[in-house]
């Protein structure tokens, strides 16, 4: 199949490169500016040039949590052009579950929105914009984690942390919980994706076991002679808890790497 990845310079984009590339894929990699991460063997495309190959997937990996509303608001744009400019069989856009916002209950596929922060809005907006489509499959990923991870997020912070520092600093009493979801488990699903007939339909990914930040944090300074874990202030941030079966029946997919297997082997 020909494939088109949209954002294959980032985390996302190159593990799924790589993954469509394994599977014996031809695989065209869009870049806005920077194509130096793209992994080999991918055909480069700058998304400015005409481009007028039929892709059979279109799979999008755009936008950055941290970006400005006018970023997101760019991003918008960018995929509404994208969307007329490239012709495709299906698209798969890789949403969030930021986009539930606040939910003290644990989350399925067709809970409500409830005050999502700037980036669940941006990503609900592009949702939308991607239903116009006539053949589209929404995921929404919970933390991805991985090699190559941004070494900004929370993960890679506190293994520095423990690593340099000896003491990783736990904002609350270390009660909130997140789920975590390995890149490879993420890509696979991806893939069963693609070649599964279903369309129009939107998914969770996740691993669907949560654990505590507290819990994550022992695990990560066990790793490290020395090092502590500190409490301190408040978390005002939302624990998450997902609801897979639905992902898991429908693409007889299941996640295979836990978060605390890795931190053993990577670590």
């Amino acid at each position: 199949m020909n494939i088109g990845i949209l954002g294959a310079n980032g985390f996302l984009g190159r593990s799924l490169c790589a993954k469509y590339l394994n599977e014996k894929n031809n695989v065209f990699a869009f870049f806005h500016k920077n194509s130096s991460l793209i992994p080999r063997g991918c055909i480069k495309v700058s998304i400015h040039s005409v481009f007028k190959q039929k892709i059979d997937c279109l799979v999008v990996a755009i936008g950055g949590y941290n970006s400005t509303y006018q970023q997101f608001l760019e991003q918008y744009l960018f995929l509404a052009d994208v969307i007329k400019k490239i012709g495709f069989n299906k698209i798969i856009f890789i949403s969030s579950v930021e986009v539930y916002g606040k939910n003290e209950n644990t989350i399925s596929v067709d809970n409500c929105f409830n005050n999502p922060n700037t980036y669940g809005l941006s990503k609900i907006a592009q949702e939308f914009l991607i239903k116009s489509t006539e053949n589209f499959i929404i995921i929404r990923p919970t933390y991805l984690f991985g090699t190559g991870m941004n070494e900004n997020s929370l993960l890679p912070i506190w293994i520095n942390k423990a690593k340099i520092e000896k003491e990783i600093i736990v904002y609350g009493d270390g009660k909130r919980k997140q789920d975590y979801l390995h890149i490879d488990d993420f890509s696979q699903l991806c893939w069963l994706t693609t070649i599964n007939n279903i369309s129009n339909n939107i998914v969770i990914a996740a691993s669907g076991e949560s654990i505590t930040n507290a819990e994550l944090a022992i695990e990560i300074s066990q790793k490290f002679p020395d090092s502590i874990v500190k409490y301190k202030g408040e978390d005002k941030t939302n624990s998450y808890v997902f609801d897979v079966s639905g992902t898991q029946k429908l693409y007889d997919w299941s996640p295979k790497i836990s978060i605390k297997d890795w931190l053993k082997k990577s670590i």
